[in-house]
């Protein structure tokens, strides 16, 4: 994946750039535009690592703003620091994970044609994972709106587990097992937020719904969408006077 393209349509699409110019280049070549209305977006890349066909590169942006202002440049990296922190995003088989700082003036009065420019810097770091299978849009239905809507997780699992019944025949050296039963465990960690989908759970904690409440969950795994219906089984809540709320949610079929 090229990063840079990746990059330069994500800041377009912070929607503070109407009617400006963005350049993206790297480090090793670059010249201070002179023309106003021009964004100046140089990309460092620091010393990162290879494990299999997983690559963790750390990455600081350095952003020279539109000629004697500042602002367009810091709302940009801001909206595309809070939209993509954590972030998680599947084009074609290439997986892309990112995070980053919040960003900071360097310098604000950089000599540049008409007038001066500002230095504004984030760090951040992305993944890249090539020719993987993972789990990609996944929603739930949620009933009172008729639609599906996307679930913000944190982390999830899925869980296939069976029942064998384990024999030995008569003269074989080995037992041969067949499966009795089985099923599917979903887990989802998430942040606990003022949404339909945490009030619903909300609800069935504190018996203001029926516990047999069914959840319609679907999303795409391996070129294919999958549609299930479960059932809550533990949500246990947990808060702290350092971090934001957190809820695992544990659904079986």
């Amino acid at each position: 994946m090229d990063y840079k393209n990746y990059l330069l349509n994500e800041l377009y699409n912070t929607g503070v750039l109407d009617g400006y110019k963005l350049i993206i280049t790297d480090e090793r070549s670059f010249e201070m535009p002179t023309e106003s209305k021009t964004l100046l977006v140089v990309i460092k890349r620091i010393t990162g690592s290879y494990v299999g066909n997983i690559k963790t590169q750390p990455i600081q942006l350095f952003v020279y703003s539109e000629l004697n202002d500042i602002q367009i440049a810091f709302d940009m990296l801001d909206i595309y620091a809070k939209t993509h922190n954590n972030l998680q995003q599947t084009i074609k088989t290439d997986l892309i994970k990112e995070n980053y700082d919040t960003p900071v003036a360097l310098r604000n009065f950089v000599n540049s044609a008409e007038g001066f420019r500002a230095s504004v810097y984030m760090s951040g770091v992305y993944i890249l994972c090539e020719d993987i299978s993972d789990i990609t849009d996944f929603t739930w239905f949620n009933e009172s709106e008729n639609k599906y809507e996307e679930i913000p997780y944190l982390s999830a699992s899925i869980n296939y587990a069976a029942v064998l019944h384990t024999t030995k025949q008569s003269g074989d050296e080995l037992s041969t097992s067949m499966k009795q039963e089985a099923g599917l465990t979903l887990v989802i960690n998430l942040m606990h937020t003022n949404s339909d989908f945490c009030k619903l759970i909300d609800d069935i904690m504190f018996g203001d719904v029926s516990g047999n409440t069914s959840f319609k969950f679907q999303f795409n795994l391996n070129e294919k969408q999958r549609n299930i219906e479960m059932k809550l089984n533990t949500s246990p809540f947990e808060t702290s006077k350092t971090s934001a709320p957190g809820i695992t949610l544990t659904f079986t079929l």
